[in-house]
Order: structure tokens, then C-alpha cells, then sequence
């Protein structure tokens, strides 16, 4: 996924679910894995999660991390470390005070 697909769909998720804020950090961390995704899969997965649900979805709902949807260069394990990993060295300084650790 390219940087404005990855925008884009962050903008469909907060224009159906009013009450979804996309935060810096969330915005850092779509914007390092995106490269790895397939954006019709994801893009899939978001328009069947916005049939099913009235909440919005988390992550782990519009990423299989098994490597159905990651490209080759990115195994499973490296794409669970890059969900949980510390992204402190990518965050402002003020960002690391408020960021999950």
C-alpha cells in the first residue's frame, strides 16, 4: 500500500465511524507496514468488517498477520513485531510520553 492508499483508508474508517480517531501513532505504524499489504485485501476486509459491525475495526481485523496478506519479504514474526514493537525512535518527543511502551 502506498502512503495515500494508507490515507485513504484511514479517512473511510473515520468518515463511517464518527467516533474513530486516527492518532499520530496509529498513522506512523500503517505508514511502515503499509508497503507490506495488499491494498484490495485490506480494502476488502474493511468494507466486510463496515457491513458487520458498528464499532470500528482494530488492526488484527483488517490484517491477517498468517502471510496471506503480507508480501513475501515480510514473515509472520517480523509483521507481529512491527504491530507490538516500540516505535519510539519513529515518534516526536512528545509523542513518547503518551505512547503505549
Amino acid at each position: 500500500m502506498t502512503r495515500a492508499e494508507i490515507l485513504n483508508l484511514l479517512v473511510l474508517i473515520e468518515s463511517v465511524y464518527t467516533n474513530f480517531v486516527t492518532k499520530d501513532e496509529m498513522v506512523l505504524f500503517w505508514f511502515k507496514i503499509g508497503p507490506y499489504l495488499d491494498c484490495e485485501k485490506v480494502l476488502g476486509k474493511v468494507r466486510s468488517h463496515i457491513r458487520k459491525s458498528p464499532y470500528p475495526p482494530s488492526v488484527e481485523d483488517l490484517i491477517d498477520f498468517s502471510g496471506e496478506m503480507l508480501m513475501p519479504s515480510l514473515s509472520y514474526a517480523a509483521g507481529k513485531r512491527a504491530f507490538r514493537g516500540n516505535m519510539k525512535d519513529s515518534l516526536s518527543a512528545w509523542m513518547c510520553e503518551y505512547s503505549i511502551r
